[in-house]
């Protein structure tokens, strides 16, 4: 884990808790209210019973169709699950984080975690015991290849883990933008049809339609070549993207004050 003290460090990082430890005290980290929901979503099966009815609850809340889980009067229970203890520890933080801190930048983060923790199982090659009658030579022959099991364990784990990474470190600046190239919001470039079509592709999940979003925003005269690349640009885009905020993230609010 480096500090991340450059624009290009910044661009490059692949560390989830690197990104969002730099992004405290620059970036609202209430704008990853919908990063944090999707990657809760892909650990929920490690969530434990309590934190996942809470999380659940978040996530009514986040879509506009309850009052936030503090308000409401959630069972408790205990209930470990029997899972590798990372996954699990950052599974836990990743909730504890949502609760105490109220802070979905940095449980999303922590949500990345819990899913490259999240190991596959690899199964060894099959032994034939049609050729190994005797209990000895089966013991030997799974000695041999365990070795090569555990490699092939390890490399399956470093592939994953290194392609989760990769993904969320990719959807995190989606949503936090490029805090070393700060980009204003023009009021001119608030037409009817920009306003209409942000709106569409938030509501719709839509992001393919980033390039129509960039041409509406041309004929409004904006000539941000950051807003306008990055409309343009075959980057992941998610719910809470930086562009979308920026044009009707005032619009794009939760049930009541709390952020």
């Amino acid at each position: 884990m480096a500090d991340i003290v450059t624009e290009q460090a910044w661009l490059t990082s692949v560390d989830p808790i690197d990104l969002s430890r730099y992004g405290r005290g620059r970036i609202d980290p209430h704008r990853f209210r919908w990063l944090a929901v999707a990657w809760g979503q892909r650990i929920r099966h490690l969530l434990e019973p309590e934190n996942l009815i809470w999380f659940d609850a978040y996530t009514a809340w986040v879509s506009g169709d309850s009052r936030h889980p503090i308000e409401l009067d959630l069972p408790e229970f205990w209930m470990p699950l029997d899972r590798p203890i990372a996954s699990v520890g950052s599974s836990r933080l990743f909730v504890d984080i949502l609760k105490t801190l109220q802070d979905p930048m940095h449980a999303a983060a922590f949500a990345s975690e819990a899913a490259s923790d999240d190991y596959p199982s690899v199964e060894s090659d099959p032994i034939d015991y049609s050729k190994t009658h005797r209990g000895k030579v089966a013991k030997r022959r799974l000695k041999e290849q365990a070795p090569a099991t555990f490699e092939k364990l390890r490399l399956k784990r470093l592939a994953l883990s290194n392609q989760i990474r990769i993904e969320f470190s990719g959807q995190f600046r989606d949503v936090a933008g490029n805090p070393f190239r700060e980009v204003k919001l023009d009021s001119s470039w608030l037409s009817t049809s920009v306003v209409t079509c942000a709106k569409r592709i938030h509501a719709d999940n839509a992001f393919d339609r980033m390039p129509i979003l960039a041409d509406a925003l041309e004929q409004t005269g904006c000539i941000s070549e950051d807003v306008l690349l990055h409309c343009r640009t075959s980057e992941t885009h998610v719910r809470g993207c930086w562009v979308i905020d920026l044009l009707i993230g005032d619009q794009l609010g939760v049930p009541d004050s709390r952020k």
